[in-house]
């Protein structure tokens, strides 16, 4: 479905303006760029009315006058079809119009996002999805009903709502799944929930698209102490990724109550060197976020573990060195501080 614009030909230039800015929003319309000729107007008219579902009426001295206009905006309040006239120019308005609200565009600050909120509301409203059918209208191949049909998974926010976000996220059958979009629009919608929503973004964590567990990463973080105690048993995940985002989380939700369990991570067993490394780096960083003075001093210690010395021949690599150095500077602590030092004198030749 459509927006259709009915105007006067003299106004072509502002219809035409009116089309880029609706379409620019994602608003989907038809115009009719050619002037009537004969009868076979009204039928192509007619089928563009009944496909549209609101008609944006450009006002004008030129519009009151023309019968096309007439017709298409009559046709349209007798189909139960929205009629959203717009004021380009002073002037009058038949008395069927003018219970209706309008907006002004005479002025140099025309409201576009108006009347494109405007318009999104009616599709909404006209657009036949529910709760019930969600699910399937999320699969639509009708774009109206589909990004209505996201529209509406977007304000979910209370807990009845769950089942469905989980069937979305974690469909029972492949040949269910949904797309990218919806799934962090599902995860968004989980957000929004507060504390009932933690259980299923905490699962989320460990989806198999890495596009959701990184959109679910923020949800959680807001959510803060609360999330800590599910989060610490998604350090012992099979996936390192899991282990690694997780790390952040815990970070930046910065809980004293992730110290204990962040430090055994500075030893994680992955069998894999380069993802053990992950995994230890990531939690060091999150007991840096953290920045309790026990949270520090682990830190420190896992960091000058990095540095590259005469007494630590275990890497060659000087880019370790320098990035653990720029940790250890971060932290600025005695144990840090004392940790470079040591590090200066072990590079000065002997």
């Amino acid at each position: 479905m459509h927006v259709f614009i009915s105007y006067s030909h003299d106004d072509l230039d502002f219809a035409q303006n009116v089309k880029h800015e609706l379409e620019r929003r994602k608003l989907p319309v038809w115009i009719d760029e050619l002037t009537p000729a004969g009868d076979d107007w009204r039928t192509d008219i007619e089928d563009a009315l009944r496909g549209s579902f609101a008609l944006v009426l450009i006002m004008t001295p030129n519009a009151f006058e023309s019968r096309y206009v007439t017709y298409e905006w009559a046709f349209a309040l007798g189909a139960n079809i929205p009629v959203i006239p717009i004021l380009r120019k002073k002037t009058e308005f038949h008395p069927r119009l003018e219970r209706l609200q309008h907006l002004d565009f005479t002025t140099s600050n025309r409201p576009w996002d108006d009347l494109a909120e405007g318009l999104q509301a009616v599709r909404d409203q006209r657009t036949p999805v529910t709760t019930g059918s969600l699910a399937e209208s999320l699969h639509s191949r009708q774009s109206e009903t589909r990004n209505a049909a996201i529209r509406m998974l977007r304000k979910l926010n209370t807990p009845d709502s769950i089942p469905l976000i989980e069937s979305i996220l974690f469909p029972s059958s492949p040949d269910q799944r949904f797309t990218s979009e919806v799934r962090k629009v599902a995860v968004d919608a989980l957000g929004n929930m507060g504390d009932v929503g933690l259980e299923p973004l905490v699962r989320a964590m460990s989806h198999a698209d890495r596009s959701v567990r990184f959109n679910t990463g923020p949800k959680i973080v807001a959510l803060g102490t609360i999330a800590v105690p599910a989060l610490l048993q998604l350090l012992d995940a099979g996936d390192v990724d899991v282990r690694v985002r997780t790390t952040w989380v815990l970070g930046e939700i910065g809980s004293p109550l992730a110290v204990e369990k962040l430090v055994g991570k500075l030893e994680d067993k992955d069998h894999m060197p380069t993802y053990r490394k992950r995994v230890c780096d990531g939690a060091a960083d999150a007991l840096i976020a953290i920045a309790t003075a026990d949270a520090l001093d682990h830190a420190a210690v896992y960091w000058e573990t990095q540095l590259v010395s005469k007494r630590k021949h275990w890497s060659g690599d000087s880019r370790v060195s320098d990035y653990a150095a720029e940790k250890l500077i971060h932290i600025d602590t005695p144990a840090a501080r004392s940790a470079l030092e040591r590090w200066k004198r072990d590079q000065t030749p002997e």
